[in-house]
């Protein structure tokens, strides 16, 4: 049952094994959250009393590769009217986090936010993308897909033509840094392929599997997997409304290249221009700073 106060907010995270940026992550979250709900799915014992000793509350729970199952676990534990979902390699931005919240929170109309997940790579690059995490204690929004899970589809499905604001608050996201993402990448890779095997025409599931192989290098595997995200989407309306179809043409069109297929990414890329334009013009939240339509 929810807090009666309508802008208390529930933090629910989920922790494994790695645990390096675990308290700094907890730590950015005490100033904001009433209560920060732990879901130990596998975490190591200092792991644990740290989390103990920054004031959560703790759950056990048994890791299946499914981080939806585990997220939507914390989220029946989490008493507050708001749920943020934060990982253990993400720290929070505070300098403007907590008013920011404060006026957000004071929105029951508002069904979820999007926040900046801020994804730190080598060499100091960062790369910002937005992220469903910020939303109301309802029933109805519960995670899906058992890796790169999100709330996107029950959101949809319980507020058809609502698409949510963006909410400057800032997630440092540390998991792309080369220490830290090969073992995520071979981890997630078998969660992707027993997913493909599951749900064989999920446009997400082959478009993740496809660019988590790239990324590995294995690109000839890639290539069949990002071929048949274009097909699907060529037959489906749904390219649409898919905020990851900006980044499927960019990691197709490179694989393309990379195979020496030149002449077909060019035309790729004709088709892929036509269906972004349509994307930005009905959902411009999604474009770049300085998109203006031709």
């Amino acid at each position: 049952m929810s807090s009666s106060r309508q802008d208390s907010l529930s933090a629910v995270m989920i922790a494994g094994p790695d645990d390096r940026y675990l308290r700094d992550s907890l730590a950015s979250l005490r100033p904001i959250a009433d209560e920060i709900i732990f879901i130990n799915t596998g975490a190591r014992p200092a792991a644990v009393e740290t989390a103990r000793e920054l004031g959560c509350l703790i759950s056990d729970f048994p890791w299946g590769d499914d981080f939806s199952q585990a997220k939507n676990f914390g989220i029946s534990k989490a008493t507050g009217r708001w749920i943020l979902s934060v990982d253990s390699d993400e720290v929070l931005q505070v300098d403007q986090g907590p008013p920011l919240l404060a006026r957000a929170l004071c929105a029951p109309a508002t069904p979820a936010y999007l926040l900046f997940q801020d994804n730190l790579y080598d060499a100091g690059v960062s790369k910002p993308n937005l992220v469903l995490r910020l939303f109301q204690n309802d029933p109805r929004l519960r995670f899906v897909n058992p890796v790169h899970e999100c709330i996107s589809p029950t959101l949809c499905e319980g507020w058809p033509g609502f698409f949510p604001p963006v909410l400057p608050v800032r997630l440092k996201h540390f998991g792309y840094l080369p220490e830290n993402v090969s073992g995520k990448h071979a981890r997630n890779i078998r969660i992707l392929k027993k997913w493909v095997t599951t749900a064989p025409d999920c446009i997400f599931a082959n478009f993740k599997l496809g660019n988590t192989l790239m990324e590995v290098g294995q690109k000839d595997e890639a290539l069949h997997y990002l071929e048949k995200t274009y097909r699907l989407f060529a037959r489906s309306s749904t390219r649409f409304s898919a905020p990851f179809l900006p980044a499927f043409a960019i990691v197709f069109h490179q694989a393309l290249l990379e195979a020496g297929l030149n002449e077909q990414a060019e035309r790729f890329d004709r088709t892929a221009c036509g269906w972004i334009k349509v994307l930005f013009d009905r959902f411009p939240q999604l474009a770049p700073a300085g998109y203006s339509a031709k």
